[in-house]
């Protein structure tokens, strides 16, 4: 789950887009980060969309390619929702897999 506009600009400036994995505290994230949002299916990607109400605020899906077991952790409670362990390179869906085409 990633902005459109945040995909282009990474690709513009550093020639490839990665999404921030965990990190534990340090200057650059005092207080840590659990990692980016992943989903197992384009189905409990738009749930969380909608749950969260982040359909306004631009958000897509994205695919990337990783370990569902090794790479992930499950977002206590649930184990649609998880999140990314390490850092991923990710990529735009085919565009009939796009959640929301304007």
């Amino acid at each position: 789950m990633m902005r459109l506009e945040t995909f282009l600009d990474d690709i513009e400036l550093v020639g490839k887009a990665e999404v921030m994995g965990f990190r534990s505290q340090s200057k650059k994230h005092p207080n840590g980060f659990l990692g980016a949002y992943v989903f197992k299916t384009k189905e409990d990607c738009e749930e969380f969309i909608h749950s969260m109400s982040y359909k306004d605020e631009g958000f897509e899906a994205f695919g990337i390619e990783a370990d569902w077991e090794s790479d992930t952790t499950v977002i206590s409670g649930t184990c649609k929702w998880h999140t990314l362990n390490v850092d991923k390179e990710y990529f735009p869906l085919p565009k009939e897999r796009m959640l929301y085409d304007d």
